[in-house]
């Protein structure tokens, strides 16, 4: 993981991300962290096994997300049911209550998350 004492400059080798099971809204996944630093922002990749859902739930920074490899399936009341592949990104406004799930196989994303001053990713 690169902090904001750290250069920005790294490359990320998919083949050997360090991967780590974690439990985001009681969703199974495997998160790998790329990029953290003292502006509230972070940036993490995350793994979802096919057919795992991410229940409704908000936050209250933005949040983008880019389709790596697989699709993504995810609601807003705004914008309804969509469903995008690789290559494909969208993005969450602050309080947008949605879901996200990767429907009919292993789904790869990179997330990129703002959080409000004094919150922790723990808090998100």
């Amino acid at each position: 993981m690169t902090t904001q004492d750290e250069p920005v400059n790294q490359v990320f080798d998919t083949d050997n991300l360090q991967w780590n099971q974690i439990q985001h809204h009681g969703v199974e996944a495997d998160e790998s962290i790329g990029w953290s630093n003292g502006l509230q922002v972070r940036t993490a990749i995350y793994r979802l096994g096919a057919g795992k859902k991410i229940p409704q739930h908000a936050h209250e920074g933005w949040v983008h997300v880019a389709v790596l490899q697989g699709e993504m399936e995810f609601e807003t009341q705004e914008h309804g049911k969509q469903r995008i592949g690789a290559g494909h990104h969208y993005y969450v406004e602050p309080g947008q209550s949605h879901y996200e799930s990767a429907p009919d196989c292993e789904t790869i994303i990179l997330l990129t998350h703002a959080f409000k001053p004094g919150m922790t990713v723990q808090d998100a």
